[in-house]
């Protein structure tokens, strides 16, 4: 399916991927036209409105695609990953990217900014939109300046770091999971919106599917860093009430795992290229679902294709190895 950005983009439908153009077009000539009904190129069109492609342009999700800083001597060394993994995402031609957060290590750092946009050239050059979530790397430094650099590069996010887009049949809410860089008030805020954004998005029939994304986990069995109870507790509850919901993404965790709650989808995808770190079943509690990718330590760097198989919400997971630098699919599942 051809996706088209109904919130912020106009541009016009692709010929070729667009089913309803060539159905309608092989409507016209078939009844215009009889010796074309009786042609071998009428069978073809007819066809291709029927049958064409689900999965152009999908929506890409990766996260955590900060470079190594010296102070993280002790840490696994990622030169260049960053890079090829977005021009990895570039190739793909998404109608967007979604960033789960960590674009840069020193979120205060013009020269990290620097390094962002050198790493991400590739989709920046093919004016494919990129929407994050505030990571905690982002904060990083006087806080006013790490967020000014942010604002610079997403200007959509001075007005507010949560927020939501809709796209083609899909609605993408983003929330700001950096509870210890925000108030009291704005955590709040943020919990009180998001209920009656979801409620809104529930009543949209437009809207088919709600897929939500931040950068700490509800669910990780990192050995690094936690899961959030801030997001956990406060909007969890209401992702997995909703009938729309199929998936909620998130980073943190520099790894690929893949949790089913209640019926729902829950992807940490932070394989971007910063350090990798270690999952192990059970280190942030037993009640942790069951994490149903099972690949060994360091699992490959990631990033995640989310699009329409058969008229399906699916997600493909692509791996990059350290090793040979060859990317190849490690992981796919149907939504519903």
């Amino acid at each position: 399916m051809y996706y088209k950005l109904a919130v912020t983009q106009n541009a016009a439908y692709d010929f070729i991927n667009c089913p309803l153009l060539l159905f309608f077009l092989s409507l016209l000539l078939f009844h215009e036209f009889p010796l074309i009904r009786k042609s071998i190129f009428g069978l073809i069109l007819f066809t291709l409105s029927c049958f064409a492609q689900t999965f152009e342009n999908p929506i890409i999700f990766v996260g955590d695609t900060q470079r190594n800083s010296f102070l993280e001597f002790y840490l696994e060394k990622n030169e260049g990953v960053p890079a090829k993994i977005l021009g990895k995402v570039a190739e793909e031609n998404p109608c967007c990217v979604v960033h789960n957060g960590d674009m840069v290590f020193w979120g205060a750092s013009k020269t990290r900014w620097k390094e962002y946009d050198s790493d991400a050239a590739p989709v920046i050059k093919k004016n494919i939109p990129i929407y994050p979530v505030m990571g905690n790397h982002e904060y990083m430094g006087r806080n006013t300046t790490a967020l000014q650099n942010s604002y610079e590069h997403f200007p959509f996010l001075q007005k507010s770091t949560w927020y939501y887009k809709i796209i083609d049949s899909t609605a993408i809410v983003f929330l700001n999971s950096n509870d210890g860089d925000l108030t009291s008030e704005q955590k709040h805020e943020q919990i009180t919106w998001f209920t009656s954004t979801m409620s809104a998005l529930e009543n949209n029939t437009s809207v088919l599917y709600i897929i939500t994304a931040c950068h700490h986990p509800p669910f990780t069995n990192s050995t690094l860093v936690g899961r959030s109870s801030y997001i956990l507790n406060n909007f969890v509850p209401v992702f997995v009430k909703s009938a729309k919901t199929i998936a909620f993404f998130s980073g943190h965790c520099h790894s690929y795992e893949h949790f089913v709650y209640k019926g729902k989808s829950f992807i940490v995808s932070g394989g971007g290229g910063g350090p990798r770190q270690n999952v192990e079943p059970g280190h942030n509690g037993n009640d942790m679902p069951t994490d149903l990718y099972t690949a060994e330590n360091p699992r490959m760097f990631n990033y995640c294709k989310y699009y329409l198989h058969n008229g399906k919400p699916a997600i493909q997971v692509t791996g990059m190895s350290k090793e040979t630098g060859k990317f190849s699919i490690i992981d796919s599942f149907d939504l519903r």
